[in-house]
C-alpha cells in the first residue's frame, strides 16, 4: 500500500519584509535580497518534512506549520 511507505513533503517559504503604513497597510516596498542578507536571511527557503508513512508526514507538516504560526 502506497500510504504505508515513507513520505516527504517540501514547504516553500518566501520572505518579504514590508514597512507598515500608518493605516496598518503594508507598503509595497520590500527589503531586497541584499538587505535580507545583512540579517543572514535568504528570501527563499525550502524545508523538507519526512514521515514514516503518509499520515505521519502529514502530521509532521501540520505540526511544523503550527510552530511557524506561533
Amino acid at each position: 500500500m502506497k500510504n504505508k511507505q515513507p513520505h516527504s513533503a517540501v514547504i516553500r517559504i518566501l520572505i518579504d519584509v514590508h514597512p507598515v503604513l500608518e493605516t496598518g497597510e503594508l507598503d509595497g516596498k520590500t527589503l531586497s535580497p541584499k538587505e535580507l542578507k545583512e540579517f543572514d536571511l535568504k528570501q527563499k527557503h525550502l524545508i523538507q518534512i519526512k514521515g514514516f508513512d503518509l499520515y505521519d508526514c502529514i502530521k509532521n507538516v501540520k505540526d511544523t506549520i503550527n510552530k511557524l504560526k506561533s
